[in-house]
């Protein structure tokens, strides 16, 4: 929002018509900086410029018109996907409003009205200077801000230093229902629906909320998990097991199938049925399964939940058949799936009137899989996994 609002000053102080769009999702701790520039409903713009935005995907929905106009896109992410035939992107830079003060410079001077909000959109973009990717650019340019004369100390204190009651009610929830992984190493909070509805919590109330977790001392890894509702288009779950000795297997978990089946009705609920456009999927939950070898009855218990559960294209299936062995793994699961297993499936899925997708037998390739081995992660996760693999094997 500040990069955005501050290059619309800019353009409007050298005599450009230069409007943002109004985006609903705007808080109010935000709402100051930009509703001044928001367009009026009729107008009508020569050029589309997008700011800090990496992806077409990530457009507001009243953005999303605009797809195909964006003339320009000034980013700092990595990730950009390209999207426009002129970009301006710098990943070297912390903040997109680094970016955005070098091109101003070139054009005009730089006012309050200006340095205002690119001060907050660079000092949000790095949680206060405080990030790893902050850069002594990122500090000179903030400096430079602040020698226009802007007072930076409210806006600190607003964005970084002022909670309301309602957001220590509910980081005290999160802290009290954390989880511990890995002798504490690894903290996982969450941000349940009901939370937010019980709080009667506002956007405001909610940003940087997902930060928390990443604050506990002591841990390496902090991971907040935060449910969504009508944010999602596309779900792409998994469902690996209706036989309740595989789940427990493998995966190390009793109540694998009620809890996965449950998710997915709430994800249908969520998005209604599947929606295309021409062979596109554009709404809904396409269900994954990979079949495993010498576990064909899992899959058909899997599929007839399927069946039983959605109307026919209420949902998709995604028919995995890439199970790939890495050796020193006991019968069956030291070999691939056989094309008389993923025909029986897949026969299967047909008998349940099921539509979706099927995988081609290259599939099962090793060259598919990332290199885990390089990184201690990687080597843990293929212990554990080898671990429950022996036990359920009795190997």
């Amino acid at each position: 929002i500040g990069s955005a609002a501050a290059l619309c000053r800019a353009l409007r102080d050298m005599g450009k018509a230069a409007c943002l769009l109004p985006n609903e999702g705007t808080t109010e701790t935000y709402l100051p900086y930009a509703e001044k520039y928001w367009a009026e409903e009729d107008f009508q713009p020569d050029y589309v410029v997008s700011v800090d935005i990496a992806s077409l995907s990530l457009l507001p929905e009243n953005a999303k018109k605009y797809a195909d106009s964006i003339y320009l896109a000034i980013d700092h992410h990595p990730s950009n996907e390209g999207f426009a035939p002129h970009c301006c992107v710098l990943p070297e830079m912390a903040a997109c409003g680094e970016i955005i003060y070098e091109l101003v410079k070139l054009l005009t001077p730089v006012t309050p009205d200006i340095a205002l909000p690119l001060y907050v959109a660079i000092s949000t973009d790095t949680g206060c200077f405080v990030y790893s990717n902050t850069s002594a650019h990122t500090h000179r340019v903030a400096a430079e801000l602040m020698d226009t004369g802007i007072a930076v100390a409210g806006v600190n204190k607003a964005l970084f230093r002022t909670k309301s009651r309602t957001r220590l009610a509910m980081e005290a929830w999160m802290a009290e229902w954390a989880e511990y992984y890995d002798n504490d190493r690894v903290v996982i909070m969450q941000i349940p629906l009901s939370l937010r509805h019980d709080y009667r919590a506002t956007e405001a109330d909610m940003e940087e909320l997902s930060s928390l977790a990443a604050l506990v001392a002591g841990t390496d890894c902090g991971v907040t998990l935060r449910e969504l509702e009508g944010s999602i288009d596309i779900y792409l779950p998994d469902l690996k097991y209706a036989d309740e000795r595989l789940g427990e297997a493998l995966s190390g978990t009793v109540d694998y199938f009620p809890v996965a089946s449950a998710a997915i009705r709430e994800m249908v609920r969520q998005t209604g049925p599947v929606r295309l456009q021409g062979e596109r999927v554009v709404k809904g939950v396409i269900i994954r399964h990979l079949i495993l070898p010498g576990n064909v009855e899992n899959s058909l218990k899997v599929l007839d939940w399927i069946g039983e559960t959605f109307v026919p294209g209420e949902v998709l299936v995604s028919l995995m058949r890439q199970y790939t062995p890495m050796g020193g793994l006991a019968a069956p699961f030291d070999r691939k799936v056989t094309d008389e297993e993923y025909d029986a499936v897949l026969s299967w899925m047909y008998l349940n009137d099921l539509e979706g997708f099927a995988q081609e037998p290259d599939a099962a390739d090793s060259g598919f899989i990332p290199d885990f081995a390089g990184n201690a992660a990687g080597k843990a996760c293929n212990q554990w996994l080898g671990t429950f693999f022996q036990d359920f094997t009795g190997g």
